[in-house]
């Protein structure tokens, strides 16, 4: 799903492969907790010729819930709003 405004958008992705590599750069992650579950916030991405650029104002959220596994991923929001609404998201 994607939705779009406040000048950006944000998509929630749900699948169910665990076993996953999520390649980042250095010092671009932090690990929290969702919903008293494990899950990791992503901040930065790849650039157009391949390096990481921390200064993107990318953010992915991953988290894991009922056997699956979301993802939501967003280029204008903070990681307090993320967290909110992973932690609102119902089976």
């Amino acid at each position: 799903m994607t939705w779009r405004g406040r000048g950006g958008e944000f998509d929630l992705l749900v699948q169910q492969n665990w076993n996953m590599t999520i390649p980042t750069g250095a010092d671009s992650t932090k690990e929290i907790i969702v919903n008293g579950q494990p899950a990791i916030l992503i901040r930065g991405m790849w650039d157009e010729n391949g390096k990481w650029d921390n200064t993107i104002k990318q953010a992915q959220l991953y988290w894991r819930k009922d056997e699956l596994i979301y993802t939501l991923t967003s280029d204008v929001l903070d990681d307090e709003e993320l967290i909110k609404i992973a932690e609102s998201i119902k089976k």
